[in-house]
């Protein structure tokens, strides 16, 4: 059911919820321009055990905004303190898994586990390329490069030769209008290092990757990620959420079904290098 309230600062709250408000919570955040409602498949599917909310990023909704890691963070802070959420999974997806480490690390009592879904607390490995990428962002974030990239990377055509999973005509649009927010936000995360962060959260994590990903590619981040404390769950195909069998496999890990096989890989300390 789709839901909106106002925060103290007059801003609207955007959410999908599932389920009822006496069982666990658990909270998903879609991707930088992705809706909550990408998540309403699995909603219903996991509504009958638990209270499923999927928020939604002010990143699709506002046109002029470029929001950093501390804006969005300080989003999710206070939707949470408007619902009164308290040990809750939180699931960040993608580049904005990001926030969901951001937030478990400033306010670590109030959630229960923290779960990365086809993302990473580092996307550029490389220090040299990430401070390469430092010097040239504030090129990358002016208008007219935003404005061109929506219009490359929203078409058909542009998306299969670089080898990116296909979009709704719904989300090509909502790339082409929010385009100067969305992309902004997303140009802004990538060049975070959450690493630290993610290394001094005290609760338990884990990280979630599909082989067959072309974005968030397992072959690429394989050994950084089996070198973190945390466990990681790797299922053979299901891309970037572009698949009806990734909600499907996704549910399997709530809702413990014997039909779907994944790779668990559980790191603990001592391993780490």
């Amino acid at each position: 059911m789709y839901k909106q309230i106002i925060n103290p600062e007059g801003k609207e709250l955007h959410y999908y919820e599932y389920g009822h408000k006496n069982k666990e919570v658990m909270l998903f955040l879609p991707g930088y321009v992705d809706s909550a409602l990408m998540y309403r498949k699995l909603g219903k599917s996991l509504a009958h055990q638990y209270r499923v909310i999927a928020l939604d990023f002010p990143t699709i909704h506002e046109a002029e905004g470029i929001y950093n890691l501390e804006r969005l963070t300080k989003h999710l802070a206070s939707f949470v303190e408007e619902l009164g959420l308290n040990n809750f999974t939180l699931a960040g997806f993608s580049s904005c898994g990001l926030v969901a480490i951001d937030y478990t690390y400033y306010y670590p009592d109030k959630v229960k586990e923290l779960v990365l879904l086809n993302s990473v607390p580092l996307f550029i490995l490389s220090e040299r390329v990430r401070r390469f990428y430092l010097v040239i962002k504030p090129l990358l974030v002016l208008r007219p490069m935003l404005w061109l990239y929506s219009r490359f990377n929203s078409r058909k055509w542009f998306r299969k030769i670089v080898k990116l999973p296909r979009i709704s005509r719904f989300t090509a649009a909502r790339m082409r209008k929010y385009y100067y927010s969305a992309f902004g936000t997303q140009l802004s995360l990538v060049g975070e290092s959450l690493l630290t962060k993610f290394k001094n959260i005290p609760v338990p994590k884990k990280i979630i990757f599909f082989k067959d990903d072309t974005i968030i590619p397992w072959g690429r981040y394989q050994d950084f990620v089996e070198k973190q404390d945390c466990e990681v769950v790797v299922f053979s195909e299901g891309l970037h959420a572009d698949k009806k069998i990734y909600w499907e496999k996704l549910k399997s890990l709530w809702l413990k079904s014997p039909k779907i096989d994944f790779q668990r890989v559980r790191v603990e300390k001592e391993k780490r290098v």
